[in-house]
């Protein structure tokens, strides 16, 4: 901290000029080098020795355990087996993927027992725990099913109302308005878009557009945003035996895909889904719960700019900030009708 340090770039000019620093050479060699070991697995172990029995050592992971016993104790009539050299012999292990976190030793005062099967009987052990450690249960196949209505297919529009407030032409079905402006739009097809991030759940009765998963358990006629990161038939299928009246499909899915998870779902319910695509706008790139616009003053909105010089709208919603991609997108609607999707979507 205070550190005062010289920068020579032609993009940075003044005295005292702050400066972030956002990597550092040295800390990244470090986390490489680190990356390159082996990485080891703690294990616990207790070898007993009484005289006139079977030596045992039994190990664990926490979660696998394993015993097992050799040989017999006998009086040492020379030499005894010592806990300095059982220690030396089971903590040799470095061949392995294993470590001891801990090993105790219990043996009978002057024991003696042959240090071949000593060494026998760890190698064992090893191979019983990682033979355990590689055990898949076998998957059961059970067969599917879920209650799920049967939609209609439609070549419907819908529009999103993010930043302005405008008229809305006849041939969108829903009008997606945030609570800020909600009551200033007299439109009987408007639908209140509840935000990303949700400490209180009003009690709302009309339908609503949801973000959160909590508002899912909390609202009766609900349609799901975006931010459900919904990618494959099978949540789909979850959200609309739960009720859910219209689903908007993740950003990351492509027409294949979602051809393919239209597909599935048909031959699984023999039933159409009601479906909606986000076809143009700015799409949401990130949501920040560290307020980045207060901490620069920005009130409503600003830019942020990368190295590459592409903007990056942020917008300020006071107890969270959302920044959009510089791209905007824009894709042929009819594309998506084809595919067996209901509703496209624009986001202004």
């Amino acid at each position: 901290p205070q550190e005062k340090i010289t920068v020579v770039s032609p993009n940075i000019t003044g005295k005292d000029f702050l400066v972030y620093k956002t990597t550092d050479s040295i800390q990244m060699t470090n986390i490489k080098e680190e990356m390159k070991k082996q990485r080891k697995i703690n294990i616990k172990g207790t070898f007993v020795a009484k005289k006139k029995e079977p030596f045992c050592l039994e190990i664990t992971d926490g979660i696998h355990t394993i015993y097992k016993q050799i040989g017999k104790v006998e009086e040492a009539t020379n030499y005894p087996v010592t806990k300095e050299i059982v220690r030396e012999k089971l903590e040799k292990i470095q061949d392995t993927i294993y470590e001891w976190e801990s090993l105790t030793i219990s043996i009978d005062f002057h024991s003696f027992f042959p240090i071949k099967q000593l060494n026998q009987l760890k190698r064992e052990c090893i191979e019983a725990l990682n033979k355990q450690r590689l055990e898949r249960k076998p998957v059961e196949k059970k067969k599917y099913s879920r209650e799920v209505p049967d939609f209609p297919q439609e070549k419907g529009k819908t529009i999103r109302l993010s930043t302005e407030k405008r008229e809305v032409d006849s041939t969108f079905k829903e009008i997606y308005v945030e609570k800020d402006w909600f009551d200033d739009i007299k439109d009987e097809r408007k639908v209140l878009r509840l935000p990303r991030i949700m400490n209180t759940f009003p009690p709302y009765q009309q339908k609503l557009l949801i973000s959160e998963l909590g508002s899912l358990y909390s609202y009766q006629k609900v349609e799901t945003d975006f931010s459900f990161n919904v990618t494959n038939s099978y949540t789909v299928s979850l959200l609309h035996s739960l009720g859910v009246l219209k689903i908007t499909l993740s950003y990351e899915l492509n027409q294949k895909q979602i051809k393919h998870l239209i597909d599935a779902y048909h031959q699984r319910h023999q039933k159409h889904p009601n479906l909606e695509v986000i076809i143009e706008g700015n799409l949401e790139s990130m949501i920040l719960k560290y307020n980045l616009a207060n901490h620069y003053h920005i009130k409503d909105q600003g830019i942020l700019k990368d190295k590459y010089h592409n903007q990056f709208l942020l917008q300020n919603k006071k107890d969270y900030n959302i920044l959009y991609h510089y791209q905007k997108r824009k894709e042929n609607a009819e594309n998506y009708y084809e595919l067996g999707v209901n509703y496209v979507r624009i986001d202004l």
